[in-house]
Formats: structure tokens, sequence, C-alpha cells
């Protein structure tokens, strides 16, 4: 139907685990994930994009920036 999956996962590494038990907040977690070699929703979409499956317009207009 003409639509494309743009997702994040992000697995529970050691690394990660040790951020949450620390009780780091959301930014502090997801840069361990990214350490660990996740992708953002942003990033998938930009790929995506780049691939030629949406627009840069598109990407924008559904994904939140990655703070950082």
């Amino acid at each position: 139907s003409g639509r494309v999956v743009i997702c994040e996962l992000l697995m529970l590494t050691q690394k990660v685990k040790e951020e949450i038990l620390k009780g780091g907040n959301e930014l502090k977690i997801k840069k361990a994930g990214r350490e660990e070699g996740m992708v953002t929703m942003r990033e998938d979409a930009l790929i995506k994009a780049m691939n030629g499956y949406t627009s840069l317009e598109e990407v924008l207009r559904v994904t939140a920036p990655d703070d950082e």
C-alpha cells in the first residue's frame, strides 16, 4: 500500500542494562545504545530516503530529531 516501516530497536546489552540500573535518563540510555550500534528511527528513515523509498520532507515530518 505504498508504506515503508521505519524502526528503532534498543538491544539490552550489558552497557545499556548498566545505564538503566544506574537510573540513567532517556538520553544517557540512548547514548549507551548508540555506542553499542543502535540506529535511531530518524537515522533509519534517512537511510531509506537516501535509497529512494521515501522523501527527506517525509522523514523530517514524521520523525523527531536525535537529541544528543
